[in-house]
């Protein structure tokens, strides 16, 4: 298991693609840049666009055959700059995106680590942190006022709360949320795991049930 030193500049940076904040993995030793099924279909506008039926004969690191679906052409924007790149879509990964040799080679990256950037032509974009990477422990609420009838469940929006006004979620973020309420509220929340929204909107959202039998 590798640790990641919380200041430490690791090979992500932080990107959009197509209007979706997510950290890109920088890896010269791909071939190809990679884009995860998950991810395509978490983003409107390329959960509807067609693929192209582009298969390729991928393995991991590890000799492992890759699930490739095909392939997307996909609007990313790193620091000021837009680009529109090719990318291979892929189960079962663990990676949202994936900036491989391709991408890197055509825009003349240049990864320095030691000073904690990549330059892409003329454009500087920083390398994120391990600390942008760490998970952190937030407090969740319900967003609004809400009366729960008698032996009902419902699905609610809830805030994440931030411990710390610096750290900056991305769309793509996993959250668990583990309840925390008084024995005596009769209300049962659900352990749930959810894409993490960061402005709290519909998109975050829990599942609440009332065991009362009567209001």
């Amino acid at each position: 298991m590798n640790s990641i030193e919380g200041e430490t500049p690791i090979s992500y940076v932080q990107g959009v693609i197509e209007g979706t904040v997510v950290p890109m993995l920088l890896d010269s030793g791909s071939s190809v840049s990679l884009i995860s099924a998950d991810f395509r279909m978490s983003v409107p506008s390329l959960r509807n666009r067609p693929l192209k039926k582009d298969y390729v004969s991928a393995r991991a690191v590890n000799g492992q055959m890759l699930d490739t679906l095909g392939t997307i052409p996909v609007i990313l924007c790193l620091g000021t700059e837009s680009w529109q790149h090719t990318f291979h879509v892929l189960r079962e990964t663990t990676q949202a995106v994936l900036l491989g040799w391709d991408f890197l080679v055509k825009n003349h990256a240049l990864l320095d680590i030691t000073h904690g950037k990549l330059q892409l032509w003329d454009t500087t974009i920083p390398l994120l942190r391990g600390s942008d990477l760490t998970p952190v422990c937030c407090n969740v609420a319900i967003a609004n006022t809400m009366t729960f009838p008698p032996l009902s469940e419902i699905i609610v929006p809830v805030n994440v709360h931030s411990p710390s006004s610096s750290v900056a979620y991305s769309n793509y973020f996993v959250g668990y949320l583990e309840p925390n309420i008084p024995d005596s509220s009769n209300l049962v929340v659900a352990h749930t795991v959810r894409f993490i929204s960061p402005h709290g909107d519909a998109h975050t959202v829990t599942a609440v049930r009332n065991g009362v039998t009567c209001a």
